[in-house]
């Protein structure tokens, strides 16, 4: 287990964590993009930008759960 997990209350009124780098290992979302590089899948966005635009997809939602999954995808197609 990751030694900066922390559990959460399902009692909390909300669990966005106040960044969303307190839930993300330091180097997971430049793990991202160093993968896609070495499939030749080009990020329409720097690993940097990510966590940003996340919240704000989430906030977006007006949810008050919510879960993200960031999907990776070569070009357009059916799931």
């Amino acid at each position: 287990m990751n030694k900066r997990f922390r559990a959460c209350s399902l009692d909390q009124p909300f669990l966005l964590p106040p960044s969303l780098q307190d839930w993300l290992p330091e180097d997971h979302l430049a793990r991202l993009e160093r993968s896609c590089g070495a499939l030749g899948i080009a990020m329409p966005v720097l690993h940097e930008e990510m966590p940003q635009i996340i919240v704000q997809t989430v906030l977006a939602g007006g949810q008050r759960n919510a879960l993200v999954r960031l999907l990776v995808s070569r070009g357009q197609g059916t799931m």
